[in-house]
């Protein structure tokens, strides 16, 4: 029921004149839910970093929503043992999370801690959101093949899973731990093992502030902060290779100790281990965009983006704007001096690049690039919202020397498009004659057209007398000439599918 009512609050934001109370509102609602719905406002709340109205941010640290007596009675079930015994003292009052509740407590010898307590029953519930959010529903109107919806799927399940087991968080948090032991910069908590379970996990008190508070210290300051969080992104993706991914502003701390910039790391429930043959061909295309070579090396490029995961049916259709596309995203790596992120305008120019094919290149990508966008996005959010310009290249070369990676080259199994008369095939949807979806595969996969569209069209054609296998075998009978396979009008919208 819940659910239903977040639905209508959601669009009763598109509609309301008054935008700020409804979306007070829309928060106020994600915040009860907890679970998915209060993630979601997290992840959102990325955005406002460098905002003066916060509508999504107090939903990062919102007020606690189990009563303390229900909280201790957990933390006591958990670890078998009288709360008096663990601890002298306890907040009543903690902060709430997504999928638990935060607690300050003071152990016997002093140490100021955190308690992370799993709300009771949140693992049911989130599998319960997830289905009743419809998160099962594949994008672009049923189209399936070419986009791994369980892929997606499975990569959801397996953070979540990670998220809910606080065991698996400690030893990551040791892990981090031992990575930044001699970063005087960078403080991540210790894990107290005696206090801590599968639904509760202590850990010391990391002090500082929000992201707003940098906004009082000198620019000097700033920076050495800004380039800090770059060079943990680059040393979690090409040394350690494993990657915090939740970087949402109740994640991160900042504070000054004797005038040096302290940056502390909270929540390593949503953790990512990154895989060597992406790590190096991310180190391929950073390399080539240095050296600018990208133009040159277009056939590198692309097999770059298959060596990372992207489906080749997708792409390869947009091969020839790949260089300038990677140009583009890594272009503060390029600079050759400090980079200001607010100059950049990805979005924008992204869509100018791609044009028609941004809802293909969105479907290519990998599931497993989910964390890695994030963490990406939220370096880059940070680093705009603190007004800070770094040296990306200099900071890149630092972490991973000046050296270029060395390439392994596997020969691409991709068919020629010569080898066809048609080099693609193309799904148009227009409504009120304006386009909503197109989306470009190698014409090969004409050959499996009845997996590429939505469920419900297959026998909507039938009943008009389409036949969609038969239009897999006369295209190849035909060696796949270019031409109209069908176009289908239902009221405003209407449906294209063509060779050329």
């Amino acid at each position: 029921m819940q659910l239903g009512l977040l639905a209508r609050d959601l669009t009763q934001v598109k509609r309301d004149t008054n935008a700020t109370r409804a979306r007070s509102h829309l928060v106020e609602r994600l915040g009860r839910l907890h679970g998915i719905p209060q993630k979601i406002g997290q992840i959102l709340s990325l955005g406002e970093l460098d905002e003066a109205d916060l509508i999504y941010t107090p939903l990062t640290e919102a007020n606690a929503s189990l009563p303390a007596t229900e909280v201790f009675e957990v933390i006591e079930s958990e670890l078998e043992r009288p709360i008096s015994e663990m601890f002298r003292s306890i907040e009543v009052d903690g902060v709430c999370a997504s999928l638990s509740q935060v607690h300050r407590a003071e152990m016997h010898d002093g140490r100021a801690v955190a308690i992370k307590v799993q709300y009771p029953g949140i693992q049911r519930d989130v599998w319960m959101d997830l289905k009743a959010l419809g998160w099962m529903t594949a994008p672009v109107g049923g189209l399936r093949r070419g986009f791994d919806l369980r892929a997606y799927q499975r990569e959801v399940q397996d953070l979540l899973a990670e998220e809910l087991d606080y065991r698996h968080e400690a030893d990551t948090l040791r892990i981090f731990g031992d990575q930044v032991s001699d970063w005087p910069d960078v403080s991540v908590p210790d894990v107290i093992p005696e206090c801590s379970g599968e639904r509760v996990l202590t850990m010391t008190w990391i002090e500082g502030g929000p992201v707003s508070d940098t906004s009082a210290w000198t620019s000097s300051q700033r920076h050495l902060a800004g380039r800090t969080l770059l060079r943990l992104f680059l040393s979690s993706c090409f040394d350690w290779r494993c990657l915090h991914g939740d970087p949402h502003p109740g994640n991160l701390r900042f504070c000054l100790d004797r005038g040096q910039p302290i940056i502390g790391l909270l929540d390593f429930g949503c953790t990512k281990n990154i895989g060597l043959e992406l790590s190096n061909a991310l180190r391929v295309l950073i390399d080539l965009t240095i050296s600018g070579a990208l133009e040159e090396e277009a056939d590198e490029v692309y097999a770059q983006y298959i060596h990372i995961g992207f489906n080749p049916d997708l792409l390869e259709p947009m091969k020839s704007v790949l260089p300038k596309l990677t140009s583009l995203l890594l272009e503060p790596f390029a600079h050759p001096g400090p980079y200001n992120v607010s100059l950049w305008r990805l979005s924008e120019r992204v869509s100018s690049i791609l044009g028609d094919h941004r809802w293909s290149f969105r479907m290519a990508g990998p599931a497993h690039l989910l964390v890695l966008l994030r963490s990406y996005q939220g370096l880059v959010q940070y680093l705009k919202s603190m007004n800070v310009s770094v040296n990306w290249r200099h900071t890149y070369q630092q972490v991973c020397g000046e050296a270029m990676v060395t390439r392994h080259r596997t020969p691409m199994q991709i068919a020629s498009a010569d080898a066809v008369h048609a080099a693609r095939l193309r799904i148009q949807v227009l409504e009120h004659g304006r386009q909503k979806v197109a989306v470009t595969f190698r014409s090969r996969a004409a050959v499996f057209l009845h997996e590429l569209l939505p469920d419900d069209l297959v026998p909507k054609l039938a009943d008009r007398g389409i036949d969609v296998r038969a239009i897999e075998a006369a295209v190849v009978k035909n060696g796949f000439a270019p031409g109209e396979l069908f176009a289908l009008d239902e009221g405003a919208k209407r449906i294209r599918v063509w060779l050329d």
